[in-house]
């Protein structure tokens, strides 16, 4: 029974800053209200839950679980749905999770987590996982027992290996592996098969801006530390939408602004919340959501950009800014050729902006760098462009202030682990380009995560071997020969590398369904069987994640201090290397050409389940909110387009069939598609070569 205490109130406003809980009526009438009164989810309520932590009397609680969540015990673990991988405390009951709630491990996440950790381990129920292993007989996959699934994907691999060689055998590992999976993975790979041909679909991303920080700083790892962000003076957010991608890191922006009284500069062409903590807006803009700060003096600038800006618009703020205060770093002059204007920034918001960088001088300077997963070209550009703002306003310790969240959870870890191409090894494109005749898939499922789906089907069906470690029957799963069911990722043992490169720990919560197996098992069953058949001696090796991890602090550049007995989960930090220079660097700033066409956009959105999505469930967008083309209505106007219309988009050889929601948050002469809409489904839309795409819209 609610008793009026305003706790709910009071930590959707100061906590979260959003405001979407309030008081209505008035004397005994008083009632908490959610928006304008109406229904919660008609309110601007983001489902963080922090409101359910505050209440004293259980009023407000999950609804999945009102009836059921007593739980038995509590286990520490770790959300994996975006590089911030904030630890949780999950309540389980029967060997199922029942509540989540925020564990204070992790100092950046706090007591704070978003929708997605909270509310999507039930996304996917048990029934929809897979609970037997199969092995593909004919045209069908059947169930098989745990041994003979081993033999089957080990005579398979060793016929590969005899006939063609071990360069016709790669490896992808999902950017959601724990460490040790992929520590295994790859000594499959090169110690037992030999082949150097490692991936993962996050891979081209990863390299793209790690190969941008490496010229810039000498080396990709940077030490700037994420619990510093909300003690930030001055905040630099280059990111198409930070608070559905990274919703806690957008989070602390927010803090900053508000408790700390910090400038924020946002460059993006697409709305995001944080833009909503700027005062004044830009002028002309329509912004789709109430300002949450109200101040007499400007307190940023958003920097909106025509589509596909962006780094157009940095590499112009970093010129300008240089310009003012004299700086001339290493590759000044690259610098200072960039344009001096940005199509679609007005010049008085980019002199603000300079102005309040050149007065951020006490080093209390944050740049958030969270690009689009979808285009390796732009991210590369884009993260050499923020390299160089952070070297103009910083100098030498620039890296300190540059921070790089990572699309997904484990990218930092499973490329520290050796995920990544080796000498003359193949990358993800390069595989997927016919280069293999057997590949290994160990969580990873390229049929959703990888760019030109009809390329990458393709390439699949043409494989003679295609084994898939899972714990669901995905789109990759259904065209393998042989498949091994996994434990969920609750279900796990294990280590992730977060964005800030702090190591949190997994526990198990989950009990296995039926002949669930840990992934670590089966890499070590995998590898013995496939020793024998290809008569190569192999020691004894561990299976558990404890051991695996000793091995690795032992081996593994940076991870000396993760030994389980050693390790603090979300406090550990593992730098393998550090900065040993600034250099700027020349920028490709041209803007995309659409010849007419609308510039196609896509990001990590908040409310859609990661593992829902893999498998198409109806559970996978609960809020029915990310189902739609986002389009702006000035381009809706001229295309003869209706709110929530169904439209065809085309990028001239594949089509996809949805409705379109009009809003501003769009820029105009952009679309945007969620990019785990229907499984991945713009992933049909998106070149192989990953470059900017151009597509046209018509009603259907």
């Amino acid at each position: 029974m609610c008793i009026i205490c305003t706790r709910c109130v009071r930590a959707c406003d100061e906590i979260r800053h959003t405001g979407a809980i309030t008081l209505a009526g008035r004397g005994f009438s008083t009632r908490i209200a959610f928006g304008a009164g109406g229904a919660v989810h008609e309110s601007n309520c983001d489902f963080c839950g922090a409101c359910i932590d505050v209440c004293p009397t259980a009023t407000l609680l999950e609804k999945p679980n009102k009836w059921i969540a007593k739980t038995e015990t509590w286990v520490s673990t770790a959300c994996n749905s975006c590089s911030v991988g904030c630890t949780l405390s999950m309540g389980v009951r029967n060997g199922k999770v029942v509540m989540v709630k925020p564990e204070r491990l992790n100092p950046f996440s706090a007591d704070q987590i978003c929708v997605r950790g909270r509310f999507h381990y039930d996304a996917v129920r048990a029934r929809d996982r897979l609970s037997r292993h199969l092995v593909r007989g004919g045209e069908a996959l059947a169930p098989a027992s745990f041994d003979a699934a081993i033999e089957a994907a080990a005579a398979k691999l060793a016929e590969a290996v005899r006939t063609h060689g071990p360069g016709s055998v790669g490896f992808l590992v999902g950017p959601w592996a724990t460490n040790e999976e992929a520590y295994l993975a790859q000594q499959l790979a090169r110690g037992v098969i030999g082949t150097e041909n490692l991936d993962s679909t996050a891979g081209p991303i990863a390299q793209a801006v790690e190969a941008a920080f490496e010229a810039a700083f000498g080396a990709a790892v940077l030490p700037a530390d994420l619990t510093a962000l909300s003690d930030a003076r001055t905040v630099v957010v280059i990111a198409d939408d930070l608070e559905s991608s990274h919703n806690v890191a957008a989070l602390r922006v927010k803090d900053a602004v508000v408790r700390n009284d910090a400038r924020l500069v946002v460059i993006s062409a697409r709305y995001g919340e944080v833009c909503d903590f700027i005062a004044p807006p830009p002028a002309g803009s329509i912004m789709p959501s109430p300002q949450r700060v109200r101040s007499p003096e400007p307190t940023g600038v958003w920097l909106r950009p025509a589509p596909g800006g962006e780094t157009a618009a940095v590499q112009a703020l970093a010129r300008l800014l240089a310009a003012r205060l004299d700086a001339k770093p290493e590759g000044i002059d690259s610098l200072l050729a960039a344009p001096a204007r940005v199509p679609g920034v007005a010049e008085a918001d980019l002199e603000r902006a300079a102005g309040i960088l050149e007065a951020a001088g006490d080093g209390r300077l944050a740049i958030v760098y969270a690009p689009s997963p979808a285009s390796p070209a732009l991210a590369a550009e884009g993260a050499k462009a923020a390299a160089n703002l952070a070297i103009v306003s910083r100098g030498d310790r620039a890296a300190e202030s540059l921070y790089f969240l990572t699309p997904e959870v484990n990218v930092n870890g499973i490329r520290d682990m050796g995920v990544r191409p080796g000498p003359g090894g193949m990358d993800l494109d390069g595989m997927l380009a016919g280069g293999l005749r057997a590949l290994v898939a160990v969580g990873d499922n390229p049929m959703m995560h990888a760019r030109d789906r009809g390329r990458v089907e393709t390439a699949l069906k043409a494989l003679d071997c295609l084994i898939v470690i899972d714990s669901l029957m995905t789109e990759t799963a259904a065209l393998a020969h042989v498949v091994f069911a996994d434990l969920p990722s609750y279900g796990k043992e294990g280590t992730y590398t977060n964005a800030d490169r702090r190591i949190v720990r997994l526990d198990r919560a989950e009990a296995p369904v039926g002949d669930q197996r840990d992934c670590l098992e089966t890499l070590t069953a995998l590898a013995e069987a496939l020793g024998r058949a290809l008569a190569k001696e192999r020691g004894s090796a561990a299976a558990d994640a404890a051991s695996i991890m000793a091995e690795v602090a032992s081996t593994v550049p940076g991870y000396e201090g993760a030994r389980y007995d050693r390790l603090q989960s979300g406090r550990t930090r593992v730098l393998p290397a550090t900065p040993s220079g600034c250099r700027l660097q020349a920028v490709k700033v041209a803007l995309p050409s659409l010849e007419g066409k609308l510039l196609l956009t896509t990001y990590r959105s908040l409310y859609t389940s990661l593992e829902g999505a893999s498998i198409r469930s109806e559970e996978a967008d609960k809020l029915h909110r990310e189902e739609f083309l986002e389009i702006n209505p000035a381009d809706a106007a001229a295309l003869g387009i209706g709110q929530n219309r169904p439209v065809v988009v085309s990028n001239g050889a594949q089509e996809l069939l949805l409705s379109a929601a009009l809003t501003d948050a769009v820029a105009a002469g952009s679309v945007y598609i969620p990019l785990y809409y229907d499984g991945g489904a713009v992933n049909r839309l998106l070149p192989a070569d990953g470059g900017p795409v151009g597509v046209t819209v018509r009603p259907a």
